[in-house]
Formats: C-alpha cells, sequence, structure tokens
C-alpha cells in the first residue's frame, strides 16, 4: 500500500464542493490501506478539515500586486513554483512521512508537484476535474480585464498538458470529460465520478414547504447561471414565491448587475441564508417543491448537481448540469426536470409553483448511486502498484 501526498490549493471539508471530494477521497483510500497527507498550498490562511500530520504552507500574494479573480489558483501556483525552498521543504517532509505516491488535484500546482515527485522518486497520478484552460477561456467573456493577457487561458493548458505528460494516470469526473481529454491531450484517463455528501444518511423531514433552493459558491458559472434564468427579471414568479440561496453564492447575486438591474423585484423573491452546515442544507433541500441547478456556462461535472439529485426533493437541471449523472439519471430520474435553455428553465420553475410537493422523499435509487464511497471506488483501482 502507498503513502500518498494530495497535492490541492484548498483544505479538505467534509462539507460540500471540491474540498469535499478530496475528503472524501482521503477517507476512501485510507479505508482501502493507503495513507493519506494532505499538501495544500493556499494564498490565505482559510480553514479545513486538515489533520495535525497534514501540510499546509501560505504563499501570499505580494502587496500591491494586480489581481485576477479569475487567475487566482494559477497566480498562485506560479508563486509556488518561483520558490525552489518550498518544494526542497516539501520534498524532505514527506519523505520523512514515507511518500511514495503524489496526487495533483487540478494542474494549477504541477510545476511544484513535479519537483517535489522528482525527488522523492514517486509517481504522479493527476486528478482532472476539468479541462482548465476551456472553462477559463470561457470565463473571460464574463469578466473581462482590459489588463488581462490574452495568453493567459493558453498558459493554463500549458499546465493542463504538463500534469497529462507527467502523470502515471490520469482521472477525469466524467466521461464527456475522459473524451475531451483525450482529444486535447491524447491522454485517456479513469473516471472517478462527483459524489454527494447528501446522499449518506435519511432525508430529513421537512418542517416547511418552501418554493425552490439553490446552492452554490460565489463562483462566476453560479451567479452567471442564475442570472441568465433572472433575465430580465425574477418577474416571471408570483411575487409570493421565494427562492431560498445557501452558500456564498447570495452575496454576488446581489452584486450581479442583472439582477441588480431590476433590484426591487429580485431580491423581493430573493431569501438568502448564507453559508448554512450540512444539517440545515439537508433540512433546506428536503423542503423545497424544487431545488434548481441553472448551469449554462461551464465544463467538467457540478457537485451541485449530485447534491440536488441526492436531496430527496424534485429537481429543475439544465442539460449541461447532468454531465457526469447520466448513469444515476438513467437508474432513477424521479422528479428530475431536464431543460436545455433559460426560457424552459423559466417555464418549468412556473409549473412546479403549480404542483403538488411529492408526499415524501424521492429519488432513492439516485441517491444510494451517489455515495462517496461508491463514486470514488474506481480510484482505488486506479492507484499504480
Amino acid at each position: 500500500m502507498s503513502t500518498i501526498a494530495m497535492f490541492s490549493t484548498y483544505q479538505p471539508s467534509r462539507g460540500f464542493g471540491g474540498p469535499s471530494r478530496i475528503f472524501h477521497a482521503r477517507e476512501v483510500l485510507e479505508a482501502a490501506g493507503h495513507r493519506v497527507v494532505h499538501v495544500v498550498i493556499q494564498a490565505n490562511p482559510a480553514s479545513g478539515d486538515s489533520r495535525r500530520d497534514d501540510i499546509v504552507r501560505i504563499v501570499e500574494r505580494p502587496f500591491g500586486a494586480r489581481v485576477d479573480h479569475i487567475y487566482n489558483d494559477v497566480d498562485l501556483g506560479r508563486r509556488a513554483a518561483a520558490d525552489e525552498r518550498l518544494s526542497a521543504r516539501l520534498a524532505n517532509e514527506l519523505a520523512q512521512r514515507g511518500v511514495d505516491l503524489v496526487m495533483l488535484e487540478q494542474p494549477f500546482l504541477v510545476e511544484t508537484a513535479e519537483r517535489v515527485a522528482t525527488r522523492l522518486g514517486a509517481p504522479i497520478v493527476y486528478s482532472c476535474h476539468n479541462v482548465e484552460y476551456r472553462l477559463f477561456r470561457e470565463l473571460e467573456r464574463y469578466v473581462p480585464d482590459w489588463r488581462r493577457s490574452k495568453q493567459r487561458s493558453a498558459e493554463v493548458r500549458d499546465l493542463e498538458v504538463r500534469a497529462t505528460e507527467i502523470a502515471e494516470v490520469v482521472t477525469t469526473i466524467a466521461d464527456t470529460d475522459r473524451q475531451l481529454v483525450l482529444d486535447e491531450f491524447g491522454v485517456d484517463s479513469v473516471v472517478v465520478p462527483n459524489g454527494s455528501t447528501l446522499a449518506d444518511g435519511d432525508v430529513p423531514a421537512a418542517a416547511r414547504r418552501v418554493d425552490f433552493a439553490f446552492v452554490g459558491s460565489a463562483y462566476w458559472p453560479n451567479t452567471e447561471g442564475f442570472a441568465q434564468i433572472a433575465t430580465p427579471s425574477l418577474a416571471f414568479l408570483p411575487p409570493t414565491t421565494r427562492i431560498h440561496v445557501a452558500g456564498s453564492v447570495g452575496r454576488e447575486l446581489l452584486r450581479n448587475p442583472v439582477i441588480d438591474r431590476h433590484h426591487s423585484v429580485n431580491v423581493s423573491r430573493l431569501e438568502l441564508h448564507g453559508f448554512v452546515d450540512a444539517d440545515e442544507l439537508r433540512r433546506l433541500l428536503a423542503s423545497a417543491n424544487a431545488v434548481i441547478v441553472p448551469v449554462f456556462v461551464g465544463e467538467g461535472s457540478n457537485l451541485k448537481s449530485a447534491d440536488a439529485l441526492a436531496s430527496g426533493s424534485p429537481v429543475i437541471m439544465t442539460e449541461k448540469a447532468t454531465r457526469g449523472y447520466e448513469h444515476v439519471l438513467a437508474a432513477d430520474d424521479e422528479g428530475v426536470t431536464v431543460v436545455a435553455d433559460a426560457a424552459h428553465f423559466r417555464e418549468a420553475m412556473r409549473r412546479s409553483l403549480g404542483a403538488p410537493p411529492p408526499d415524501g422523499p424521492i429519488g432513492h435509487e439516485r441517491r444510494d448511486r451517489l455515495t462517496w464511497r461508491r463514486r470514488l471506488a474506481p480510484l482505488v483501482d486506479a492507484i499504480p502498484g
């Protein structure tokens, strides 16, 4: 069995999003007999569920340096790569822990991870969450900046090329991504799909019913997706309708020019909860007449789709939001409405307001299929040796 150093730009967390994926990857790998050490290189002292023997290093942005929020992780990786002493220290600490395998989550730390792996004589597994340069190129349209080099997305592609070149094994999160990686980089991969923390445990009884629930981080595809269904405004919904918004996406929605253009109409139909813990999120989603997943921008497979499908409630989602969950929906699509565009999304929301709520939780089969233990099982078989 291996001792694995898992490199990422965020700490593991048992909650949601990318941090949840690496948290559960650690659990699944250690249940199979491996040992995992997280190596977290981040720009600020954000917290998580790291353990005492994990390594967390802060690589701060130089004072006065220009910030391009889209490329934060790329710039962080460049700063880390420029610090050769950091790589040497990491290699020494990991050698003392007996690390014999390096896992790289996303391509941003590839230069540091390669340098460390070379010192250790360890193979690399590259965990590809997306064809990142395509996503960055698309995001640039939504967050333009005249000071941004036109070559920035090409920088990201170079990182991805290098990650696929040096990796003994590449994993992707959906069949569509597997084909994209093969087409773009000429490398086949093992599909290790996303799961949901909500799939473990029972669906809580709903204390009260709410119209809609929307969950997300302050990530541009989340705000842009919601903005598309709110164009020109949320006036297509009755004034008494409430969309309950959880996560840091809420404050970003209020800053979005599309939402702000009809501020009174839109805000009157939103109820912002901010960050909520796992139990509260379970209750909120379980109480929704429909959980909405308006994904119109981006690549890859969305973790919020897994949470919606595991919520026990009806779901309205775009075709893009189903990527990575095709087999799950083929087995159990009870209460799931899939739409092609924003107009059909709004119509599905209107219809759901007149539909009677289900008598109890729905989608039992897909919940079972979306547990992290089941979804990450291919990762164990993908580990070299």
